[in-house]
């Protein structure tokens, strides 16, 4: 596994695009399947949380993040994968 910082040189500014993925273990009673994770915590709590908690750390503000995608399901290997990008914004040209 790589060993990533924690805490960046300079903060990241916008715009950001988010992915995070919620994977928690899978119920005795649905081993061999991969399910969507249909109950509490709520998707929009958790994104929250993950928003919170990395401000001051990867971003000042999370109002740089334009556009996120989040998935919770179950898995054999419980985690939280986030991935955040920043994105080139294009000048505005009027014609």
């Amino acid at each position: 596994m790589k060993n990533y910082p924690i805490f960046q040189e300079e903060l990241l500014q916008g715009p950001l695009a988010l992915t995070l993925e919620f994977y928690f273990p899978i119920p005795k009673n649905k081993k061999n399947t991969i399910l969507y994770h249909p109950k509490r915590p709520d998707l929009d709590n958790l994104i929250k949380f993950i928003l919170d908690v990395m401000t001051d750390i990867l971003y000042k503000d999370d109002a740089y993040i334009y556009k996120i995608n989040a998935i919770k399901c179950y898995d054999k290997n419980p985690r939280t994968n986030v991935i955040i990008k920043e994105v080139n914004q294009l000048p505005f040209k009027e014609e």
